[in-house]
């Protein structure tokens, strides 16, 4: 950030977030500012190129362990609303976006995205030139990365995100484990569900299903028959 573009923002009421940075594991690093919990997340880091429904993105199930590029300009702009969450909490690791607005206007906001973030402990970062840094996984590839609120030493993150001890997740997102070793891998065994009386209902498994989903299908009286 500029002195300039730093004078600008403390006259305003966004004001000036503590320093943050994002590191890939093939040394390309992105520096910004804090806009969610403080501390380290570390993940997978991809993309979504939605123009809205960020909430949605963040709350969906199938990010877990990831850490999400919005390449919007501005995110959070209508806040929060809980009800339109498509699970209980965030699965994602982090968050990365251009600008995250602070004062949304919205009837039904419930908070402001940064705050949502903070209460459930999803690290993130703005002021990243988003749309180059999809470019950039585009055309290298999904690859680890990390970001911090606490280090901004290069050669530290750097070593952090190729560590690969510290990427492993390990039912870190409840029901759902990322990565399991052999071991415990033997030791779960599928769910077989109990057939011996015909019964008719909406069958579900919850393995990181979309609210909107499950609630649709039971808008549409959908009946299943054992």
């Amino acid at each position: 950030m500029s002195d300039i573009t730093e004078q600008l923002l403390r006259g305003t009421s966004k004001g000036v977030g503590a320093k943050a940075a994002l590191a890939l594991e093939d040394g390309t690093v992105f520096f910004g500012t804090a806009c969610g919990a403080a501390g380290e997340a570390f993940g997978e880091i991809c993309f979504n190129t939605s123009l809205e429904g960020y909430l949605e993105v963040i709350s969906d199930p199938s990010y877990a362990g990831q850490i999400i590029t919005l390449t919007y300009p501005q995110i959070g702009n209508y806040g929060v609303n809980l009800e339109d969450a498509q699970s209980g909490k965030p699965a994602l690791r982090g968050l990365v976006v251009r600008d995250m607005c602070a004062t949304p206007s919205n009837w039904r906001s419930d908070m402001a995205l940064g705050e949502y973030l903070e209460r459930n402990g999803v690290v993130a970062i703005e002021g990243v030139d988003t749309r180059a840094l999809v470019r950039h996984v585009r055309d290298h590839g999904a690859q680890r990365a990390i970001i911090s609120t606490v280090d901004d030493d290069v050669d530290s993150l750097l070593a952090k995100v190729r560590d690969g001890d510290l990427i492993r997740v390990n039912g870190q997102t409840g029901e759902l484990t990322l990565l399991v070793d052999e071991a415990e891998l033997a030791a779960r065994q599928p769910h077989i569900p109990d057939l011996s009386a015909s019964r008719v209902g909406t069958g579900r498994e919850m393995f990181g299903a979309l609210r909107e989903k499950l609630s649709g299908a039971e808008q549409g009286a959908t009946c299943i028959t054992f």
